[in-house]
């Protein structure tokens, strides 16, 4: 058996201003933890290379079932 995919990803480069648009779909199967890292790995390659990143798409995160209580999204979603 393979292993599952952690998320789907579709991304353009806009170069004229420096910028990467990425749409992501991360299976609610997925494991959130492995997720997380995978994205934080993402963003600092785009940032090591001085481009922004323009993030969108359907994470499936359960932000209650991962804090035990309603929160804000965690800083990384919000950056600029």
């Amino acid at each position: 058996m393979g292993k599952e995919k952690v998320f789907e990803i579709s991304a353009v480069e806009l170069s004229e201003i420096d910028t990467i648009l990425a749409c992501i779909y991360r299976s609610p199967d997925s494991e959130f933890y492995e997720f997380l890292h995978k994205l934080d790995l993402l963003i600092l390659k785009v940032s090591s290379k001085g481009k922004r990143l323009i993030l969108c798409g359907d994470l499936n995160v359960n932000f209650i079932q991962y804090s035990g209580k309603a929160t804000r999204p965690p800083k990384f979603i919000t950056y600029e």
